[in-house]
C-alpha cells in the first residue's frame, strides 16, 4: 500500500465513505430510517457495515499514526465515544448501540427535538445544513454549499475521525485534482465516487403537503444525494419537505 503525494491517502482512499443519511459504496452499506413527528420529535435506526477494504484502510492509517498498537486492538466504531457524543446532544435517548464486529454499527435512538440536535453545536447552527421550522405547516430543509459542506461531516461521530478526514478533498482542492488523486491511488477510483449515491429517507407522522428534490411514496420522501455533489456542492444542493 503506497502513500499518495505527501498525504496519508492510501490506495484504499478511493473507498470514500461519507455517510450523511444512507451511503452505498461498493459493498459498504448503510440503512437508516428516520421518523419525524410534527413537534420535531422522532426516532432513527441505523445499520452500517463497511467494506473489508475500508476496514483495513482505517486500521492501516491508525497503526501508522500510532492510534492503534496493532490490528487486533484496532477499534473502528467505539461504542463509548459514540454514546458520549450522541448523548451530548440534547433530548437523545439511545435504545440500541451495538458493534458486533469491526466495521459494523447498529444504532437505534429517539430524539425529543430535531431542531436542538442541529443547533446545540455552534458550528452546525451557523452552517444551517439542516433546519426544522414548526408552524401550521412544518418544514424540514437540507442546504449544502461550498461554505458549509465541511460541517456536514460533523453530524455523525464516525466522520470526525482523522482516518476519514484523510479521504475527503483537501482545502481548496478542485474536483479534477481530487479525482486524479483517486485514480492514481486506484484505477477507477473517480468512477466509484461518481457512481455513489447517498439516499436520505424521511418518514413523517402526518400529511405531506409538498416536497422539493425527492421522490414521495406515501408519507415518506426519498432524497437522492450523489456523493460527488456532496463533496463539491456547486451549485448548492437543496431539498425540502413540508408536512402537517
Amino acid at each position: 500500500m503506497k502513500l499518495v503525494t505527501g498525504s496519508v491517502r492510501k490506495c484504499r482512499a478511493s473507498r470514500l465513505v461519507a455517510v450523511v443519511i444512507i451511503v452505498i459504496l461498493g459493498s459498504c452499506t448503510a440503512q437508516e430510517s428516520i421518523t419525524l413527528n410534527a413537534d420535531g420529535s422522532g426516532s432513527l435506526s441505523l445499520v452500517l457495515e463497511l467494506d473489508p477494504a475500508l476496514v483495513q484502510y482505517i486500521i492501516d492509517v491508525g497503526e501508522a499514526s500510532g492510534k492503534f498498537d496493532s490490528a487486533d486492538q484496532a477499534v473502528i466504531f467505539d461504542p463509548t465515544e459514540i454514546r458520549k457524543e450522541l448523548l451530548a446532544r440534547p433530548g437523545i435517548v439511545i435504545d440500541k448501540l451495538n458493534v458486533p464486529k469491526k466495521g459494523r454499527l447498529e444504532l437505534a435512538l429517539r430524539f425529543r427535538d430535531i431542531k436542538k440536535i442541529f443547533t446545540a453545536d455552534k458550528a452546525l447552527a451557523q452552517a444551517q445544513v439542516v433546519r426544522y421550522v414548526t408552524g401550521s405547516t412544518n418544514t424540514l430543509t437540507f442546504h449544502l454549499d461550498t461554505h458549509n459542506s465541511k460541517q456536514v461531516f460533523g453530524l455523525f461521530p464516525l466522520l470526525g475521525s482523522q482516518e476519514f478526514k484523510t479521504l475527503l478533498p483537501r482545502e481548496g482542492e478542485n474536483k479534477e485534482d481530487y479525482f486524479d488523486v483517486l485514480n492514481f491511488a486506484l484505477d477507477g477510483g473517480a468512477t466509484l465516487v461518481k457512481n455513489t449515491l447517498i439516499r436520505l429517507s424521511v418518514h413523517v407522522n402526518g400529511t405531506i403537503v409538498s416536497q422539493k428534490g425527492g421522490e414521495q411514496k406515501g408519507n415518506a420522501v426519498y432524497f437522492p444525494l450523489p456523493l460527488e455533489r456532496v463533496l463539491f456542492p456547486e451549485p448548492p444542493l437543496e431539498f425540502s419537505l413540508h408536512f402537517k
